[in-house]
């Protein structure tokens, strides 16, 4: 059962990470992950949206997820930043974890490296 429990595979996870929360319930629900892919030095970042609805009708959190995750999915997939000024402390948390990926590509062996 362990092997295949997630908690015990953080060491595997390669890929950045987004871990969003709807509200403080839900990020604590979140926060072993989310503690242990830090505890690893792998890049992971956490936004807690400010509300408790699983399904987003509040328009300003359904923004601030979906727009938090394509801004996320840009940078990594993409290599591209908002201009946005309001946005410029997440671009630079990010480009922080993107030096962190690169270390740990550097530290994994030819195999794993390349199947990123």
């Amino acid at each position: 059962m362990a092997k295949a429990s997630p908690g015990f595979n953080l060491d595997k996870i390669t890929a950045p990470l987004l871990v969003v929360g709807e509200g403080p319930f839900s990020l604590l629900y979140m926060w072993v992950p989310y503690a242990g892919l830090r505890y690893l030095k792998k890049p992971v970042d956490v936004i807690m949206l400010n509300t408790d609805e699983h399904v987003l009708r509040n328009p300003a959190a359904r923004m601030a997820s979906q727009g938090g995750s394509v801004d996320w999915f840009r940078f990594w997939l993409k290599g591209e930043e908002d201009p946005d000024p309001a946005k410029a402390e997440q671009y630079a948390r990010w480009r922080e974890l993107q030096k962190v990926k690169d270390e740990n590509a550097n530290n994994l062996p030819t195999s794993h490296a390349n199947s990123n």
